[in-house]
């Protein structure tokens, strides 16, 4: 499967399983806007990744503006929301971290910024099947390939899968945001975020960016 007729399958699984729900695909992506806040499911890329036929999926988040004050924050869909917002969530984390009762051993804020191949932020999927051959010289055998594979697709963070089981891990993040992803998006009020980054954070300065816009919202400044 290339990325192509992974972007396809993408599709095709998110009108079964997050279309119901109101999202919407936009960019290969799929996306939902509520008064409040906009939820992103996003195929991350990493350059390199991206050539092996991996892609890092991860749920992203931000608040929308009061509509009677004036701000920054776009109201309509933001596509490249990867990196570019306060928290972000692997999928495959969602439903384990709402049914803890929200507890920090099962997930917590990490900085997206910093680690592409952070468990809690992304989850890293291969998606090329067993079969890609990826030995420049046709001369080197079967098993030769396979085991330059295998490194090569987890020098990225990811396992080596089958294309079969590659859909069944989509399904499994579509499934576990269409039950839980609203709900995750209720609980990190701007207070949350707040609480969230200042004390799991790493002090970077755009973590001390974000803490302050959502302050300003808290606080009644609306400003994010």
């Amino acid at each position: 499967m290339n990325a192509r007729e992974f972007d396809a399958l993408s599709h095709s699984l998110g009108n079964e399983y997050l279309a119901p729900c109101g999202f919407v695909y936009t960019k290969n992506n799929w996306h939902y806007i509520s008064d409040k806040y906009q939820i992103s499911f996003l195929h991350g890329k990493d350059r390199n990744a991206s050539y092996s036929q991996i892609t890092y999926l991860t749920l992203c988040i931000r608040h929308l503006e009061d509509p009677n004050e004036e701000g920054s924050w776009h109201k309509g869909i933001i596509d490249n929301l990867d990196k570019n917002c306060p928290i972000q969530i692997s999928p495959l984390k969602i439903k384990e971290f709402i049914q803890s009762d929200y507890s920090p051993e099962c997930w917590k804020y990490s900085n997206a910024q910093e680690n592409i191949r952070h468990p809690n932020v992304y989850y890293p999927l291969y998606f090329g099947g067993l079969d890609k051959w990826v030995m420049k010289d046709k001369s080197y055998s079967e098993s030769e390939n396979a085991a330059c594979l295998k490194r090569n697709v987890e020098t990225y963070g990811a396992e080596l899968i089958h294309e079969k089981k590659a859909k069944s891990i989509l399904i499994d993040a579509m499934q576990q945001i269409a039950e839980y992803g609203k709900e995750w998006a209720e609980y990190l009020t701007p207070q949350e975020i707040m609480n969230q980054i200042t004390n799991y954070g790493d002090n970077w300065w755009i973590e001390k960016n974000w803490v302050d816009r959502y302050g300003n919202r808290v606080h009644g400044r609306h400003e994010i």
